[in-house]
C-alpha cells in the first residue's frame, strides 16, 4: 500500500513537472556576419592586435566577422509562465569573431549579455550584465538602431565606443546591473543601478540611469541621463586620468520619424568626466535616414560627428590630443544597401568615409596630422 501511494505521488509529480515544462521555453538564437573589407589609411597593428598610432598608413584587405550594422553572436534565452500574468526569463549571449571563431572576449564567455529577470503587469526587472538604459534609449533614434555605437568603423582597434568616454568606464553594457522597465501606453521608462562593487567604497564605479522613450504615431522621442562615480584611472601619455569617485555624467536625447518606408532619425550624446587637470568631454551628434525602397531593398545612410575636449597640451595629462586647445574630433559618413534574400538572410554593401582631425593619438592617424579613411564592406548576414 505504501508502495502504491508512492507510485501515485510520483505520477502526480511527473504530471506537474510535465505541465511546468510545457509552460517553459528555451530558444537558441544568434547571428552570423561575414564580410570582405577594403580600407585605406589603416595603421599597422602590434603583437597584441592593437593599432599603432603615428605610423605609416596602408591599405588593408581583410575578412571581417562583423559588419557596421551587426556583430556575430550565439545566445540562449528562455521563459517560464508563473501565472497571474507573471513570467520568469533569462538570456545568455556570447559574441564571437565570424572570421576566426574566437570569442570577442577571452575572459568572458557571455560577454554581450547575461541576465535573469521577472516580468508582469507591474513591469520588468532584470539582473546581470546587460545593455545600459542609456543605450536602450538611443537605439530608438539611431539610424542604424544602435549597431554603429558598438561595431563602429570610426575607431577600429581603439576600444572606444560611441557615446562612451573614458573607455574604462563603458556605457553600452554594464556588469552588476539591476534594471527596471515599465511600459505605459506609448511611454517606456527605465531605471537602472549598476553597482561598482569596489571594496571599501561602494560608490566607486556605481552608475545610476533614468531613461524614457515615448512613441506617438510616427514620432519617437527619447532622453536619458546617467550619473557615475568613476573608478580611479591613472594618468598616461594619452589620458589625463581620474581620481576615485570623480563625477561623470552622460546625457542623450533624440527623435525619429517614420512614415511609410522612410525613417528619419537624429540624436546627441554628451559625456563629461571630471578628469585630472579639468573636465574632459566626449560629444557625438548624428542624423540619418533609412528607406525601404523595395520590399527586398533597404537603404540606410548616416552622418556621425565626434568631438573630444579636455586638458590641453601634449604628453601626460593630454586628452588623447596634441592640439594646443585640447580639442579634436572626427566625422563619419556611412551608406548601406541591403538586399533581403529572406526574412533571416541578407547581403549588403557598406561604404564608409571617415575624416580625422589633427592630433588624435589613440586613433589610427599620424601623430601630428589628420587622415581620411575610406572603407567598403561586402558581406552576408544570417539571423537564426
Amino acid at each position: 500500500m505504501q508502495f502504491h501511494n508512492s507510485g501515485i505521488a510520483l505520477a502526480v509529480l511527473a504530471t506537474l513537472a510535465g505541465g511546468a515544462a510545457a509552460q517553459s521555453q528555451v530558444t537558441v538564437f544568434g547571428s552570423f556576419d561575414a564580410a570582405v573589407r577594403h580600407q585605406t589609411n589603416t595603421a599597422p597593428t602590434n603583437a597584441a592586435g592593437s593599432q599603432i598610432s603615428g605610423t605609416p598608413q596602408g591599405t588593408l584587405n581583410s575578412l571581417e566577422g562583423k559588419s557596421v550594422a551587426n556583430a556575430s553572436r550565439l545566445g540562449f534565452k528562455g521563459t517560464e509562465e508563473l501565472g497571474d500574468g507573471n513570467q520568469a526569463h533569462f538570456l545568455l549571449e556570447s559574441g564571437f569573431d565570424g572570421d576566426t571563431g574566437m570569442q570577442n572576449d577571452a575572459n568572458s564567455l557571455f560577454n554581450r549579455q547575461l541576465y535573469v529577470g521577472l516580468r508582469g503587469p507591474w513591469g520588468n526587472l532584470d539582473l546581470g550584465r546587460q545593455y545600459s538604459a542609456s543605450y536602450k534609449t538611443l537605439v530608438a533614434y539611431d539610424p542604424f538602431a544602435g549597431a554603429y555605437q558598438i561595431t563602429s568603423v570610426a575607431a577600429p582597434g581603439s576600444g572606444n565606443v560611441g557615446g562612451c568616454f573614458p573607455v574604462t568606464a563603458g556605457c553600452v553594457r554594464f556588469n552588476n546591473d539591476a534594471q527596471y522597465t515599465k511600459v505605459v501606453g506609448g511611454l517606456t521608462v527605465r531605471v537602472e543601478v549598476a553597482l561598482g562593487e569596489t571594496a571599501g567604497d561602494s560608490r566607486t564605479g556605481t552608475s545610476k540611469t533614468l531613461g524614457a522613450v515615448y512613441v506617438t504615431g510616427p514620432l519617437t522621442v527619447g532622453a536619458a541621463y546617467m550619473r557615475q562615480d568613476t573608478p580611479a584611472v591613472p594618468t598616461t601619455a594619452t589620458y589625463p586620468g581620474t581620481p576615485a569617485n570623480a563625477a561623470r555624467s552622460n546625457y542623450t536625447v533624440g527623435a525619429a520619424y517614420a512614415q511609410g518606408g522612410l525613417r528619419l532619425a537624429a540624436g546627441r550624446v554628451l559625456d563629461r568626466t571630471a578628469t585630472i587637470g579639468g573636465d574632459s568631454t566626449f560629444e557625438q551628434t548624428w542624423a540619418g535616414a533609412s528607406w525601404l525602397a523595395l520590399p527586398q531593398v533597404k537603404l540606410t545612410g548616416a552622418w556621425y560627428h565626434h568631438a573630444l575636449r579636455g586638458p590641453a597640451g601634449t604628453g601626460a595629462g593630454a586628452l588623447r590630443v596634441t592640439g594646443p586647445d585640447g580639442r579634436a574630433g572626427w566625422d563619419v559618413q556611412l551608406l548601406e544597401a541591403r538586399y533581403l534574400l529572406s526574412r533571416r538572410t541578407s547581403v549588403y554593401a557598406t561604404i564608409g568615409h571617415q575624416k580625422w582631425s589633427k592630433g588624435i593619438q589613440f586613433l589610427p592617424t599620424a601623430a601630428n596630422g589628420g587622415v581620411t579613411q575610406n572603407s567598403l564592406y561586402l558581406g552576408i548576414s544570417h539571423q537564426f
